[in-house]
């Protein structure tokens, strides 16, 4: 019903595998299923989707959603490797899982439109999403062997005679670097996590208040002002916040506190732009 995949990672990642008692639950099975491996397929099959796209370049990891991207992939390795070095497999396995959710829904939402337009950037997002595949592939392989060697084979393009389970353990210095390499535990690696953890807060808070005040994200809103301990964002991570919460512009100021203040208020032209996109979506679903 499941497949041996979602029952080998669903046994992996609990106490069963230290010993310890587990009461089965095909729950626990189909939450796999459905969060993990159902997730996982839809992110390969959106780099298929725009396959062809795929120029082979080595990413260069110059946005900064690619840098995050390859952080958190770097992040994972590291701590999968260092469980798996002591035997805990059920810590190295559920990393691989928190992975998962952040690649699709972080990375590949925040990248779509990235890859719809042809271009430099389309080739650098392709590029990115398809190193991360063929890594994570190889880090994959130890919980589930089949669903590893179908994004082996599918995104790598191997051929039938190569396996992913004859490659070598990945490192972290052979991944794309970017901004002096992120090499294990290195300062600009960690600065992005940082920095992309914060502009997810960010997000979240501007979301709740959309939420409390009756304005959906499909509606365009002037402005906010964002407090942060720092008082600043990087530009490229201020886009990316600007953009998911759609909101036009934003001004930043040192406070003690991460806080948001949305200006919520529509004008003619907001109101305009909300009836464009909602139009929009809805010949697009008539399509």
């Amino acid at each position: 019903k499941y497949g041996a995949d979602a029952v080998r990672y669903y046994l992996m990642s609990n106490p069963i595998v230290n010993g310890e008692n587990l009461n089965f639950s095909e729950a626990g099975v189909d939450e796999v299923a459905k969060k993990f491996i159902n997730i996982l397929k839809n992110v390969v099959a959106f780099y298929g989707l725009y396959k062809e796209h795929d120029d082979g370049r080595t990413p260069s990891n110059t946005h900064v959603l690619d840098q995050w991207v390859t952080a958190r992939l770097v992040e994972t390795l590291q701590t999968e490797t260092e469980a798996m070095e002591r035997y805990d497999l059920a810590d190295a396995s559920r990393a691989l899982q928190s992975f998962v959710t952040d690649l699709s829904t972080w990375y590949v939402r925040r990248s779509r439109d990235r890859v719809k337009e042809a271009g430099d950037d389309r080739a650098e997002a392709l590029a990115t999403l398809r190193s991360t595949l063929v890594t994570f592939s190889k880090m994959l392989a130890p919980f589930m062997p089949f669903l590893a060697e179908m994004i082996y084979r599918d995104v790598a393009g191997a051929p039938e005679s190569d396996s992913v389970h004859l490659q070598m353990w990945p490192e972290p210095a052979s991944l794309p670097p970017f901004m002096g390499g992120v090499g294990g535990g290195s300062q600009e690696s960690e600065g992005v996590l940082a920095q992309m953890g914060e502009a997810r807060a960010i997000v979240s808070r501007v979301m709740e208040v959309r939420d409390n005040t009756g304005r959906a994200v499909k509606q365009a809103l002037g402005k906010m002002t964002v407090t942060t301990p720092s008082g600043a964002i990087d530009p490229g991570i201020l886009t990316v916040i600007l953009d998911e919460v759609n909101v036009k512009a934003a001004s930043v100021v040192k406070g003690a506190e991460l806080s948001v203040d949305v200006d919520t208020n529509l004008t003619p032209e907001l109101i305009r732009e909300g009836m464009a996109r909602e139009v929009t979506r809805r010949v697009n679903g008539m399509r």
